[in-house]
């Protein structure tokens, strides 16, 4: 009966290593940025004395990194930074990191994984409180870029890009945005490398007399989900024919008995 006992759980364990072991597949990466910001101001009433203008009133970074083996070991890292800055978490089968340029406007995220099951992801956000004079015309220009090198078919990689211009009077109204989401499981995809770049651009006009405070916001976030490994069929016929023999083993024994 140990004997028994001893087989059945070697097999079960082979088997659970073959599906849920840290299996290596190739490096999947993916990655999402926004580059090329150019701001823009144009005088509503060129006639008068007021000179059209703005001025940034604070910037604010945050960042959030989020990195799991698969192996219940998961880490993350949640919190402010200051440009131009690098943060990055690195695990044995996946990473995640984000990167802030001193140029306003400029970062970038990036996940990937080495280990099926793993998963990683990154936030990036920047904020900026600026102040617009009487009249003036205000618009922020980009380049939002996305890129991803697609493993095994059950993968997912998911990006979003945001540039958007708020209203910061109460309740605060939003005004101007770009969003691109995207959301691909590889089997979805003709190739497994994506490749995408567009031009965004938000705009704000205040055609009051008072100046006015708005929220210019940037906001990356990529994040890939690498799918566990799923026996074989000859595994499974193994593991069956292992357990035939066992239990016809033991029958004899028990007529022997």
């Amino acid at each position: 009966m140990k004997i028994i006992i001893s087989a059945l759980f070697v097999a079960s364990f082979a088997l659970a290593g073959s599906a849920y072991g840290n299996v290596q597949v190739n490096a999947n990466t993916s990655s999402v940025s926004i580059s090329n910001v150019s701001v823009t101001v144009f005088d509503l009433t060129p006639a008068d004395a007021v000179q059209a203008g703005y001025t940034v009133q604070s910037v604010e970074n945050e960042l959030f990194l989020q990195i799991d083996d698969g192996r219940s070991n998961a880490q993350g890292l949640l919190g402010p930074i200051d440009a131009p800055a690098t943060r990055k978490l690195t695990g044995a089968g996946s990473t995640a990191s984000a990167a802030l340029d001193s140029d306003f406007g400029d970062l970038a995220a990036h996940a990937g994984t080495t280990w099926a099951g793993a998963f990683a992801s990154s936030y990036l956000k920047q904020s900026a409180t600026i102040t617009l004079a009487p009249y003036t015309g205000f618009a922020v220009a980009g380049t939002a870029s996305f890129t991803a090198q697609l493993g095994k078919k059950d993968d997912m990689w998911a990006a979003h890009v945001d540039v958007s211009l708020q209203d910061r009077r109460w309740p605060p109204v939003e005004i101007s945005k770009y969003g691109r989401h995207a959301h691909y499981y590889a089997w979805e995809t003709a190739t497994p490398e994506i490749d995408l770049t567009e031009q965004f651009s938000v705009a704000y006009v205040n055609n009051s007399a008072e100046a006015r405070t708005v929220s210019l916001q940037f906001m990356n976030y990529v994040s890939y989900n690498s799918a566990a490994m799923v026996p074989e069929p000859r595994t499974w016929a193994m593991l069956g024919a292992g357990l035939l023999a066992i239990g016809a083993v033991a029958r004899r024994r028990q007529c022997a008995a």
